[in-house]
Formats: structure tokens, sequence, C-alpha cells
């Protein structure tokens, strides 16, 4: 299987939005997304964010945001959103494409990598396997409001 990664187009945002609203909506995420309110999401991230996906046989198969602008400009590159279509996980992808990221950055001078994930998604024991560590500086806050 040969794998393509690269910066998504305009037209490449349906796709991404049918990935993004399958595969959030799954435990343990449970979102209520639709494909009109991801798109919407999308649209947004691609007024400050850098969107690339993964295409397998001409066919988008997954997704990554790239947030350059959340912390200290130029250090740190904060993966907003990624997601690999259930008929494509398990098969390297992912792990390749975060390979390819974080090349991607690093030859760009960024320092960092900084991303959030559940403890109780397959992909958090993935990462762990893949040799990435919780942040020993940052926290993750929460409140229900009222």
């Amino acid at each position: 299987m040969k794998i393509l990664f690269r910066k998504a187009i305009k037209k490449d945002y349906l796709r991404i939005a049918e990935i993004y609203t399958n595969e959030f909506s799954k435990t343990p995420y449970n979102e209520d997304w639709t494909k009109k309110k991801a798109l919407k999401k999308i649209n947004i991230f691609s007024n400050y964010c850098d969107i690339y996906v993964s295409v397998v046989d001409r066919k988008v198969v997954g997704f990554f945001i790239a947030n350059t602008n959340f912390w200290n400009l130029g250090e740190f590159v904060f993966g907003e959103e990624m997601a690999i279509d259930e008929n494509y996980q398990n098969k390297g992808i992912g792990k390749a494409f975060l390979s390819w990221i974080e090349k991607r950055y690093s030859k760009k001078g960024f320092k960092k990598f900084i991303f959030l994930s559940f403890k109780d998604s397959s992909a958090y024991k993935m990462y762990k396997k893949w040799g990435y560590e919780e942040s020993k500086s940052n926290i993750l806050f929460e409140r229900n409001l009222k």
C-alpha cells in the first residue's frame, strides 16, 4: 500500500468532514458531530492552521490539523486534530503521518510537537507505544459549566 501525504485542498474538506464526523462521534469521544458542523470547524481551522491529508489509492483516508500559532510562535506545533478512517486504521498510516509531520516541522525549525489525547482512547496507547510522553509541565484543567 502506497501512502501519500500532502497539504489539503478545499475539495478535500468534505471527505475530511466525513472522517471527522465518523471518528469523533465514537467512544471515548462521543461528540455530537454532523458533516455540516465538522465542515464549518474545518473551514475555521483553515484560517490559522495547516491541514494535511493522507491518501491511499487516490482516496483521502486521514487528516492532520497543525496549529503553529498556539504557543510561542516558531517554537511549538500543536496538533489540533488527527483521524484516520476506520477502514485504514492499524495499517501504520497514523504512525507514518505523525513521523512525516514531525520531520516537516523540525525542518522548519520548530522545537516541540504537542497534542492532547483521551486517556481512554486506543490512540493514547498507540502514542505511548511510539515513544510519546505525557507532559511533565502542562496539565489540562476542566470544569463543568452550569
